[in-house]
């Protein structure tokens, strides 16, 4: 796998402690019931600069929010992401659960409980995404 697009131009190994996960299923707000490029584009993607110059911020930048989604998870995600709808009720209405393909990129466990940051390969594409579920949450 590659990650030009992750590491070009900057000084930070962001890619340091990151693991490709084929067997886990994950989960990430999407706008509508079908996933759109846009769904899987980074901050940094979408021309927003990191919040600081440290290598922690900029990695973030160019990470992608997912999180864990299992039996232990799923109830707290989807109360997380209804009282998320809550304060922006036009932005993202559906919670989109999926898995990963192989070349699809690599993640590491960041911040908060279930959330994980996950770094596109350039191979990337939403074909390399397995459904499992939507989930409106209108």
């Amino acid at each position: 796998m590659n990650f030009t697009n992750i590491n070009d131009g900057i000084d930070c190994d962001c890619l340091e402690g990151t693991v490709e996960n084929i067997t886990d299923t994950f989960s990430r707000l999407i706008r509508d019931a079908e996933v759109e490029v846009f769904d899987f584009t980074s901050r940094s993607e979408k021309g927003h600069p990191a919040i600081s110059e440290k290598c922690n911020d900029i990695c973030l930048n160019r990470a992608i929010s997912i999180h864990l989604y299992n039996d232990e998870s799923k109830d707290y995600l989807i109360e997380s992401y209804k009282t998320f709808k809550k304060f922006a009720p036009k932005y993202k209405k559906h919670c989109f659960v999926f898995k990963f393909l192989k070349d699809a990129g690599k993640m590491k466990k960041t911040g908060k409980i279930f959330h994980y940051s996950f770094f596109k390969s350039d191979a990337f594409k939403n074909s390399m995404l397995i459904e499992v579920e939507k989930i409106s949450l209108i």
